[in-house]
């Protein structure tokens, strides 16, 4: 459980609002130390405003008291007054409210979230029915649209289980345990047991700031605030290692302060830190950071950046996502984000600044160059302007084409003479030596010899960030001899190269090299965010390494070691943390090195095999319903790397079990006639499969398999359905369906459009 999810469990941020004459008139919500966020008719109830006009009126001037159950031994109260209003309208719309307190409360605050759509997630909501003081505890699902304008959205509570929600729940916080945020806050009840949310992307309609209180998502502490301090991972000391990079930082400046510049490209090989230098602008322009950041020199406006995106794992419909949750847009493709934004710039609004780190990181080459292309097109539509960091790769390769694929958007080129500087990588070293977090021997070396040192470290590692990151790792490890600069030849023992320097460090990092490089190889296999703690990462490491057996004791040696330096960690929202390595540079070398010195001529083929055969063996064949969320996840990427995509479609039951997003962006892979056919059925109704249950997929499959004449697949598939029924429910199967022969060459179903087609147009898809 995510420690946001636990804190939901008895939320400190709740807030109940007394009544006049004793009974409790509702809840709301804290959003900061200051704030509180409610309903109208909750607060005009307080004033004894009787319910039928409560809150269509204008906003009281009286102040309001307000108490929090739940953040200490006895319950604390404030006095707030109103400070933002929005009336019930006479469409019932509105309904909202945001008090003040006079004194600041010492509670945690709600983590806000703006997702542009949680249909079917899980959430809690703690409330006070029929006004009374003791808070009662509801959960459910997220339904679809409702209220008279369609902008509250409906919640179903669990059928039969606890408390409904009902009156007394007004204004109160709607945790959503899928995104691990408050999304809403309840604003209408009804008489079975259901309510309706007013969501936080329509009380930031009225209040822009609201945006500032959002919490930040897990990429802030696992690659962002790292990145920006120079260190491996999140530090538990806070230490700040960046150094200079002073004409790179006034470029970015320069660029921000040109209105009529849309993009900027900041390009370079692994370790010239790209990402370093765009997490400390956009760590040093948060408003809640500038603040805290020691560096001098150029630094960005605060509130700059308005999106920031790391790339790495991600396919273009995540990148789509995380840019319509961030601007409150309810889109699910690339044309219709552009559409959106296209129409936002022409209602006036400001451009979004965004921020897009290792897009070369990206799912695949193809997905990368694809969402090269979004954002190029995304600044083209005068709604955005962005950013981006792109690893730069030799000219007439595959991964070249992903830094061209953004045409001529000028570009910030990090090892070119006028923005690379060696001192900055010889000041990194020094203090990376010397800093407390390392308990470091050379703390007390002689100024000059310390210096001597660090630009050794520096030429050795060519002035490279990494390398000498790396470098220092290995050096203050308690198990590495210190160097001593008085024996003949001393700094040739110093890295060259990202595999030099992680193999030192692996063989000083206190644990069984051998075992270590294992477990880490296995993540530099993985895809996405990496690997859960537990089964799936075991069975990769297996597969990788046939001759050996991994246990969960291997993965607990690893992380208790030095080792753990080069994982960091990447929670999205999930139950269950992943864990990958910091640096896709570590992982080419781990993968290099597995491909020369391992038994396996083909790592992903070993990879889908393991990954299948963990599953049980049913009398219907391989049980998908146990699979864990990484193989639902990550094989169909695993198998397109193996070139297996097609033997993995073969089983109508993947596709059932299978996360939509993922198994879309590998469908294009497939080869032969049968997968090709597979494919097409999948993507006629694409649209339906994102949050479906398995059960209710196989009926669109077969139905579909049946539109396109594939009677074969449509048999496998109604065959599958049976075992995912119990025995007394009835099997709904497909027969026939007209409209057959529908073209199979289909790779996308646009939906959303209702209004006559005036026009087309044609072009050219991945060479299609």
């Amino acid at each position: 459980m995510s420690s946001a999810n636990a804190r939901a469990q008895k939320p400190e941020w709740l807030v109940r609002v007394p009544g006049d004459g004793g009974a409790v008139a509702g809840a709301g919500v804290l959003i900061d130390q200051y704030h509180v966020v409610t309903c109208a008719h909750v607060v005009a109830n307080q004033f004894g405003e009787p319910s039928p006009t409560a809150g269509t009126g204008p906003a009281p001037n009286d102040a309001a008291t307000v108490e929090f159950p739940f953040s200490g031994s006895a319950a604390v109260r404030r006095v707030a007054q109103v400070v933002e209003w929005q009336p019930i309208a006479e469409d019932l719309s509105g309904d909202a409210a945001v008090l003040r307190l006079a004194e600041p409360v010492v509670a945690t605050a709600a983590p806000l979230a703006f997702p542009s759509s949680v249909l079917g997630h899980r959430f809690s909501v703690h409330g006070f029915p029929s006004g009374d003081s003791a808070a009662r505890y509801v959960t459910g699902r997220l339904g679809g649209a409702s209220g008279p304008t369609g902008d509250w959205l409906q919640l179903d509570a669990d059928s039969g289980v606890g408390w409904a929600v009902e009156r007394g729940f007004s204004g109160a916080p709607v945790f959503d345990h899928d995104v691990g945020a408050v999304v809403g806050i309840v604003v209408m009840t009804d008489a079975h047991r259901s309510g309706h949310m007013l969501p936080m992307s329509a009380l930031r309609s009225w209040w822009p700031w609201l945006l500032d209180r959002r919490v930040e998502d897990a990429s802030w502490t696992a690659h962002w605030l790292p990145r920006a301090r120079g260190s491996e991972r999140q530090s538990d000391t806070g230490v700040w290692y960046f150094t200079g990079r002073d004409a790179a930082r006034q470029r970015v400046c320069d660029w921000l302060a040109d209105p009529t510049a849309p993009a900027l490209v900041v390009t370079g090989g692994p370790g010239t830190g790209k990402s370093a230098l765009l997490a400390h602008l956009l760590v040093t322009a948060n408003p809640a950071w500038a603040d805290v950041v020691p560096t001098s020199g150029p630094r960005p406006p605060v509130g700059a950046f308005d999106v920031a995106i790391h790339i790495s794992g991600l396919s273009g419909d995540d990148v789509v996502r995380q840019v319509a949750d961030a601007v409150g847009l309810d889109v699910a493709t690339a044309p219709e984000l552009l559409a959106a934004m296209r129409q936002r710039r022409q209602a006036g609004q400001m451009p979004v600044v965004m921020v897009a780190d290792a897009v070369e990181e990206a799912a695949s080459v193809a997905e990368a160059r694809q969402i090269a292309v979004l954002l190029r097109n995304l600044a083209g539509t005068g709604a955005a302007r962005v950013l981006a960091g792109v690893r730069t790769a030799p000219s007439g390769t595959k991964r070249a084409e992903i830094l061209g694929a953004f045409g001529s958007i000028p570009r910030l080129p990090l090892e070119s003479r006028a923005f690379q500087r060696n001192e900055d990588v010889a000041d990194y070293v020094c203090l990376r030596l010397t800093h407390d977090d390392f308990q470091s021997r050379y703390r007390n070396r002689p100024p000059g010899e310390l210096r001597r040192i660090s630009w050794a470290i520096a030429r050795r590692a060519r002035y490279n960030f990494l390398i000498a990151q790396l470098t220092t790792l290995w050096l203050t490890q308690a198990t590495t001899p210190p160097l001593n600069i008085g024996e003949p030849g001393w700094e040739r023992i110093l890295p060259e190269t990202v595999g030099e320097a992680m193999e030192e460090y692996l063989r000083h990092c206190g644990a069984d090299p051998e075992l270590v490089r294992r477990i880490l190889t296995a993540l530099a296999f993985s895809r996405g965010s990496g690997l859960p703690f537990g089964c799936s990462w075991l069975t990769i490491s297996d597969a990788l390494h046939p001759a050996h057996t991994h246990t969960l004791a291997d993965l607990e040696t690893v992380f208790h070691s030095a080792a753990n330096y080069l994982i960091e960690r990447t929670d999205d929202g999930n139950e269950q943390a992943s864990y990958r390595l910091y640096h896709h540079a570590l992982d080419e070398h781990l993968r290099d090195h597995c491909t020369k010195y391992t038994p396996q001529p083909n790592p992903h083929q070993a990879i889908v095999r393991a990954l299948i055969d963990a599953l049980p063996v049913r009398e219907h064949g391989r049980d998908w319903a146990t699979a864990d969320a990484y193989t639902r996840t990550h094989l169909a990427g695993h198998a397109v790397e193996a070139q297996q995509l097609d033997t993995v479609l073969d089983d109508p039951s993947f596709l059932l079990y299978a996360e939509p997003g993922p198994l879309l962006t590998a469908l294009s892979h497939a080869r032969t006639e049968e997968g090709q056919l597979v494919a097409s059925t999948y993507r006629l109704s694409q649209h339906q499969h994102r949050h479906r249950h398995p059960v209710d997929r196989c009926r669109i499959l077969a139905l579909d398999a049946a539109r396109l004449g594939a009677n074969e697949l449509q048999h496998r598939i109604n065959t599958a359905q049976k075992h995912l029924m119990a025995p007394d429910q009835v099997i709904w199967r497909v027969r026939f369906a007209t409209g057959s022969r529908l073209p199979t060459a289909a790779i996308a179903t646009l939906t959303g459009h209702t209004n006559e087609v005036n026009a087309v147009a044609v072009t050219e898809l991945d060479g299609r």
